[in-house]
This record gives structure tokens, sequence and C-alpha cells, in this order.
């Protein structure tokens, strides 16, 4: 039987989707207020869109960046944990 930890951000800031300005911080998690694609730019540059992500929803994938060719969801909120 596998155990897994879930842990708690400790801090967060709102996500404003950019092509070429990265995150102060690196996101260890995207929430979406507002549903959508999302194009997360991952820590090697690998830009990963995620179709319709419903409002909500958190996006449990370390990032740089939001680009926002691509992102249609708003409302966002970068988790640092």
């Amino acid at each position: 039987m596998r155990s897994y930890q879930f842990q708690t951000p400790v801090e967060g800031f709102d996500v404003v989707p950019s092509d070429t300005v990265d995150h102060t911080r690196p996101a260890w998690g995207i929430y979406v207020g507002v549903g959508g694609d999302v194009a997360i730019v991952t820590a090697n540059g690998t830009v990963l869109v995620h179709k319709n992500v419903p409002a909500g929803s958190t996006i449990r994938l370390g990032s740089v960046r939001v680009n926002v060719t691509g992102t249609t969801a708003t409302d966002m909120v970068g988790y640092i944990y």
C-alpha cells in the first residue's frame, strides 16, 4: 500500500500570464479560479497546455511561468509549498 503526503501551501501569489516574464518564485501548484486552458512552463522550459481545466481546480505541477498564449483560464493563484 502506498502512502501519500499532501502539503499545504504556505504562500501564494496572483498569476499574471506572460510569454516572457517568469514568476518571481517558482510555483508548485496553480489554482484556477475561472476554468479554461492553462499553458504552464516547467523549470526545464517545456510548455504543457492543460485543456479545459474546471474552475476551482488546482494543477499540481511545478512552474516558472504561465504563458498568455494558449491560456484562457483566469483568476489563477500560484502556490508555494
